[in-house]
């Protein structure tokens, strides 16, 4: 069934997260705000690579209220120099498509 459309905001689009090395945890947050009417519902987050972790609110997120997707990237050993990656958020929302960028300089 068609859930009934609203609209969402991030903090940011994108987060660099500068030089980093491999096999380690690096985290960050976004915040996603309901701009909108109706109850946000994130139906999927998803990453562009397994090296990447991201994390969605289960619970629907009500006009004018935020949660947090939070997104682990994890590079691996030879994923070095210059690396970037894409959450693909998937709301009820229009465009039903977000794309969130990070960024990042892997140092063995």
């Amino acid at each position: 069934e068609d859930l009934p459309l609203t609209s969402m905001e991030f903090n940011k689009m994108s987060h660099d997260f500068g030089k980093i090395k491999a096999d380690t945890d690096n985290k960050t947050t976004f915040i996603v705000t309901n701009t909108g009417k109706n109850p946000l519902i994130i139906e999927s987050v998803k990453a562009s690579c397994g090296c990447t972790t991201p994390s969605k609110p289960e619970k629907p997120i009500m006009p004018g209220k935020s949660d947090k997707i939070e997104v682990v990237f994890h590079p691996k050993e030879n994923q070095l120099n210059g690396q970037s990656k894409t959450v693909t958020v998937i709301a009820n929302t229009y465009p039903d498509v977000v794309k969130l960028n990070l960024k990042a300089f892997v140092l063995e």
